[in-house]
Formats: structure tokens, sequence, C-alpha cells
């Protein structure tokens, strides 16, 4: 089941931001952050927020032991429906090694825009832009 977040859950992890740091794009106009599992220890979020007509997604997290059983789409298609028409492109971006992501990405519509070379350290890795104009 999906939820909508009102604050960071108590067991909070992911990989590039902090409990307080998500706090701070979740408080910001537009921000949003959907989980999945129990609202207090969920194994699966993703963290985005909303400028205008279109959304970024900040970051998508599933724990290990939860992966390739559907839930980052199911997080990325709960997002577009919290999101409704008014959103007419979603951005994101991933390390270029990631090929797990990609494809997810790419199943759920995303299109890669673009690259930005030795964008991530620890290990250097270009990143991949990506757009979804499925809400459009």
């Amino acid at each position: 089941m999906i939820l909508v977040a009102s604050g960071i859950p108590q067991k909070w992890y992911d990989p590039i931001f902090s409990a307080p740091e998500a706090a701070i794009f979740l408080a910001q106009p537009g921000g949003i952050l959907l989980v999945v599992g129990p609202a207090e220890a969920p194994y699966g979020h993703i963290l985005a927020r909303t400028v205008a007509d279109e959304a970024e997604i900040l970051t998508l997290y599933v724990a290990p032991g939860q992966r390739r059983q559907g839930h980052a789409q199911q997080l990325l298609m709960a997002l577009a429906d919290h999101m409704g028409s008014g959103v007419t492109a979603v951005h994101a971006e991933v390390r270029s090694q990631n090929t797990a992501a990609r494809k997810l990405y790419v199943q759920v519509g995303f299109t890669e825009t673009g690259y930005r070379a030795n964008y991530y350290t620890n290990p250097v890795d270009d990143a991949v832009l990506l757009t979804w104009a499925r809400l459009c």
C-alpha cells in the first residue's frame, strides 16, 4: 500500500538524503513523499517536488530485500496519480551504471534526454537525465 507521508518516517534510510535533508525538501511548497510499507518503517519511498507544471524526483529508494517486487513502479505510478493532470512533465536522474533503475524508468514511460559527465562521485559516474511526459 502506498501512503502519502506528512513527515519523514521515524525509521528512514536513503543513500542520498539524511532524514533532516529530506525534511527540508518535504517542507518546501510542492514537496511530496510517498512511502510503501508500514508508515512508521516503510521499505520504500519516493521524494519529489513540483514547480509550476513540472516535477522532479529527488530520490526513489526501495530496501534491498524488497526489490524486484514492483514497489518502485508502484511508487512512480502513485506519484503520477497524486500529481494529476496539472503536471506536464516529471524529471529524474540516475547513475549511468544503474541499469536496473534506467530500465524501470523507461518501462513506465520516461525518455533518456541527456547526460551530465562525471556528475557523481564515490564512484565517479555520469548522470543520465530522464523526462516523463506521460501526464500531458
